[in-house]
């Protein structure tokens, strides 16, 4: 029975996230009393919309990982760490051993939450549980102790659906869609780091008086601060950086302008797709309680894409990044299979500054800091843990990390708060504070479950 369901379980993670996403907000829309015809067109609208972002987005990685390699290998400093990028640190977690039932637990924690009144969010984001799974056997594996692992997987989710409930109203307003919300752990942990420190900056008088929104740019700087415009240059400024013959530098920039015309169109294809779902889920919740509880479907984050101000900000901090590898003391790897990820790390903290770029590159840069450091710290615990599920460079001996996945800050802050470690509780009270300030000004109707907790 065990093995049928281990089966099963890995046959159902082996779906295309594209077709598992679909299919869950189909059985969401048919629960929901939304006609059979109309169910089916919006999951297959929804499905063709994620294909189109993640084709436009493998586009965008194909285009740039060359060039930033180039630019990586010209910065001529030893490291003794390899970044592998987050791809290996999913297929980490997937080879834990407690997948099913782990899988099983965390669906069940979300339930209990929903209806408890703890969340109004329902994360059907099933590939991305490999998040709170990751976790989970990190703790296992520094502990030793099962009930410490699922403790901090299930922990570390409630966190995410709490942020999930808090930031919708501010995804609705970022992308004109209703009852969504993000729970990819790895974007929305930052959302109240965002809160928090774009809220310090609206006091720095200089900064606040900035207007760094695509449209006051394009207002300001005409065709000049138009999002393609600023794409265009951004691309051939990095093909500049890798030394690219001209019409090569000309490609790259109009290879990432692509990319910031396109994928707004994408986005707009999945909100076809969500919108007779989410009208349904509206008129149901009408109908049983006069409209006065809200649900909120748990996403990816691919749906934040298709804003100029998440890719612009993405771009921009791509050499930051690569400079902060050579500056900051202590590093001790270049995040060259990571930077073209930086733009799946930025987009809640764009949310959180009001789509304002300039303050979203002061807050991802401030947050990228404390990345490299946890990242390069962690990275004799990361080579161990894939290890122990057979996980291996191949052609390479040495340690192992990942910038964004390894680096990332909530994870480790429970990793040591799990291994009841003087750090975790120190850093404990900024955590409180920064939540309890993001609740405050933030929340939605959790209210009344954290009265009861």
């Amino acid at each position: 029975m065990i093995e049928v369901f281990n089966q099963l379980t890995k046959e159902m993670l082996s779906v295309e996230f594209y077709i598992l996403l679909p299919f869950f907000m189909l059985l969401i829309a048919l629960i929901s009393g939304v006609s059979l015809q109309k169910s089916i067109k919006a999951s297959i609208t929804l499905g063709i919309g994620f294909i189109g972002i993640f084709l436009v987005f493998d586009h965008f990685v194909l285009q740039l990982s060359p060039v930033l390699e180039k630019i990586g290998q010209t910065m001529m400093r030893t490291m003794d760490v390899f970044d592998v990028g987050w791809p290996p640190m999913a297929r980490i977690a997937w080879s834990y051993g407690y997948v099913p039932v782990l899988l099983l637990f965390i669906i069940g924690i979300n339930m209990i939450a929903y209806k408890f009144r703890i969340t109004r969010t329902l994360n059907i984001d099933i590939w991305n549980y490999w998040h709170f799974i990751f976790l989970g056997q990190m703790v296992h594996a520094a502990t030793g102790k099962v009930i410490l692992a699922f403790t901090a997987a299930a922990f570390s989710e409630i966190i995410i659906l709490w942020l999930a409930d808090w930031s919708a109203d501010d995804v609705r307003e970022f992308t004109g869609v209703e009852g969504v919300s993000i729970t990819t752990l790895a974007c929305v942990c930052y959302y109240p780091i965002g809160v928090f420190i774009n809220d310090m900056l609206d006091k720095i008088k200089v900064i606040n008086s900035i207007k760094a929104d695509p449209e006051s740019l394009e207002k300001r700087l005409g065709f000049a601060g138009d999002p393609i415009a600023i794409g265009f240059v951004l691309g051939c400024c990095l093909g500049i950086s890798g030394n690219y013959p001209f019409k090569d530098i000309l490609a790259l920039g109009f290879n990432i302008a692509a990319v910031v015309y396109i994928l707004p169109k994408m986005t707009h294809i999945i909100s076809e797709g969500i919108l007779p779902i989410s009208e349904g889920v509206k008129k149901k919740l009408t109908k049983k309680v006069g409209g006065k509880e809200k649900i909120h479907i748990g996403i990816h984050f691919a749906i934040l894409l298709g804003d100029s101000s998440v890719i612009v900000t993405g771009i921009i901090m791509m050499p930051i990044v690569l400079l902060m590898s050579l500056s900051l003391p202590g590093i001790r790897f270049l995040p060259i299979a990571s930077l073209p990820n930086i733009i799946s790390i930025v987009p809640m903290i764009v949310v959180a500054c009001g789509r304002n770029i300039l303050k979203s590159v002061i807050v991802s840069s401030m947050i990228m800091v404390g990345n490299f450091y946890v990242a390069s710290g962690l990275s004799e615990f990361i080579t161990a843990l894939g290890g122990s599920v057979g996980y291996k460079v191949t052609g390479y001996d040495g340690l192992v990390t990942s910038f964004l996945e390894g680096g990332n800050l909530l994870r480790f802050w429970l990793l040591e708060v799990f291994q009841f470690s003087w750090l975790g509780f120190i850093i404990l009270p900024m955590v409180i504070i920064v939540l309890y300030y993001t609740k405050r000004v933030k929340s939605t109707n959790v209210d009344l479950a954290l009265k009861r907790l």
